[in-house]
C-alpha cells in the first residue's frame, strides 16, 4: 500500500511515481512549475476547491504564458490535481489561448499571486483516483498515457526569439537547416520542426527589425560577436548614463570602459 504524502511536495513526487509508466523519468519538474509533460502540466494544491479552482488555473495560465514566450512547446491540458479531494480538475489549454498568446500581459506576472478577477470555466473533466490500490489509479493512469497534439501559438515580437531557440535546437531532426533564413520560411510556412506547436506567422522581418540579430542562428551569431543596438536605444542608453553620473559624481567630461575595444566619453 503507497504511504500517506501530508505536503505538496511529497504528494507530487509519489503522484508522478505511481501514475506514469516510467515514474518520475516521465515527468519534467522545470521552470518553476510542479511539473509538466508534452501533453499536460500539472498544479498540485492541498485542496484545489478551498484554494480556489481560478487561482490554481490562472497560476497554469500563467505558467504557460511563460512557455510561449521561451519556446516550450504548449500542453493540451492542464490538470489541477487536489490532494485532499483526491481529485484531477482538468481543463483544455486552448480554451485560454488568447491569455496564453498574451505574453506581454501575463508572463511577467508573480504566479504565486495568480490572475487578479480571473473566473475559471467549469472543468472538462474531473478524474478521481486513489494511489492505494490499482483500480483507484486506473483512471487517471489512462489520461496520462493519452497522446495529444500540442496547442499552437501565434508567433509575435515577446516569443519569437525563445522560438528561434527551439527551432536552432531542433531543425536537424526535421532534416531542416539551422540557419535564420529557413527559420523565417519555416515561421511562414511551419511544415517541419515548428509544425506542431505554431500557426502561420502573417508578419514581415521588418516586424523584429530592433531584435534581428538576436535571431541569428547560433554560428552567425559566433562570426559577428556582439549584438548590434538600435541607435534609439543607444541614445537612451547614453542619457541614462548622464543621468546617472550627474546624480553620482555632480557632473564632468568622464570616459567609461564598456569593454577592452570600446570606450564611451560621456559630457555633462
Amino acid at each position: 500500500m503507497a504511504a500517506v504524502q501530508t505536503d505538496e511536495v511529497s504528494f507530487s513526487l509519489n503522484f508522478y511515481s505511481q501514475v506514469f509508466d516510467n515514474g518520475l523519468d516521465d515527468v519534467i519538474i522545470a521552470r518553476s512549475t510542479d511539473g509538466y509533460t508534452k501533453n499536460i502540466i500539472f498544479e498540485h494544491k492541498q485542496n484545489v476547491t478551498s484554494y480556489g479552482k481560478g487561482k490554481a488555473l490562472s497560476q497554469a495560465i500563467i505558467y504557460l504564458a511563460r512557455f510561449n514566450r521561451d519556446g516550450v512547446p504548449i500542453p493540451a491540458k492542464i490538470c489541477l490535481v487536489s490532494q485532499d479531494e483526491n481529485k484531477c480538475f482538468i481543463y483544455d489549454s486552448i480554451d485560454y489561448i488568447d491569455m496564453i498568446n498574451d505574453i506581454e500581459r501575463y508572463a511577467n506576472l508573480k504566479a504565486s499571486d495568480g490572475i487578479l478577477d480571473f473566473k475559471a470555466n467549469e472543468p472538462k473533466e474531473i478524474i478521481e483516483f486513489n494511489l492505494s490500490n490499482e483500480k483507484g489509479k486506473k483512471e487517471i493512469k489512462e489520461f496520462v498515457r493519452e497522446k495529444r497534439n500540442s496547442v499552437k501559438i501565434e508567433i509575435n515580437e515577446h516569443n519569437v526569439y525563445g522560438w528561434s531557440q527551439f527551432y536552432y535546437e531542433n531543425a536537424t531532426k526535421s532534416k531542416q537547416k539551422p540557419e535564420k533564413k529557413a527559420f523565417f520560411n519555416e515561421l511562414k510556412n511551419p511544415k517541419g520542426t515548428l509544425r506542431d506547436y505554431i500557426n502561420a506567422w502573417q508578419g514581415q522581418e521588418l516586424d523584429f527589425k530592433y531584435i534581428m540579430d538576436m535571431l541569428n542562428d547560433p554560428l552567425t551569431q559566433k562570426k559577428l560577436g556582439a549584438f548590434y543596438t538600435p541607435s534609439h536605444y543607444a541614445k537612451l542608453g547614453a542619457e541614462l548614463v548622464k543621468e546617472a553620473i550627474n546624480r553620482a559624481m555632480g557632473g564632468g567630461r568622464y570616459k567609461i570602459m564598456l569593454s577592452s575595444i570600446a570606450v564611451l566619453e560621456v559630457v555633462i
